[in-house]
């Protein structure tokens, strides 16, 4: 468990990073002084997101560690073999974990690329109509009535509360 999360964690890192560093510069103008910038808030998603990973990471990290790093046994107490200590066993490769990690990945793709093309209302919905068609277990009409009431929402709330037009 603990190295599937150590893999996720870093991915998330890696994009994060991507973002940041790559894309969020080359899709965004600066703003004018006393306005946010067009990249505040693309920005603030991603630093929360790679916040999120370093949290994922150093619970996957520090779990092992602290496991090993039991009490000293007392001599009253039973001998009991420390797991930390046993060869670990050879896991099979997680098919099914990698296949919906591409599968999600692609689907996100597919996602930037309808959200680049046809703007933040109809991309937004789209998505996630078609993450929760893929992911989630609940009927496609009430799906869809959330795909579109939400991307409206926060269309409405971005754009009057901050003051910032979505494309």
């Amino acid at each position: 468990m603990a190295g599937r999360d150590i893999g996720a964690a870093l991915f998330l890192l890696v994009g994060a990073a991507l973002l940041v560093g790559v894309v969020i510069p080359a899709e965004t103008i600066p703003g004018d002084e006393g306005e946010l910038a067009q990249a505040f808030m693309p920005t603030l998603a991603a630093v929360a997101i790679a916040a999120a990973a370093g949290l994922i990471l150093a619970r996957a990290v520090s779990d092992p560690i602290r496991v090993r790093r039991g009490g000293a046994p007392r001599p009253d107490d039973e001998e009991v073999p420390d797991p930390a200590s046993a060869e670990p066993e050879r896991q099979p490769v997680d098919r099914f974990f990698w296949s919906v990690l591409a599968g999600a990945t692609l689907l996100f793709g597919v996602v930037l690329a309808v959200l680049g093309e046809f703007g933040f209302l109809a991309g937004g919905g789209v998505s996630i109509l078609a993450f929760g068609l893929v992911f989630s277990r609940r009927s496609w009409p009430a799906l869809a009535v959330l795909a579109f009431l939400f991307p409206a929402a926060a269309y409405f709330l971005v754009l009057h509360g901050l003051g910032l037009a979505l494309p």
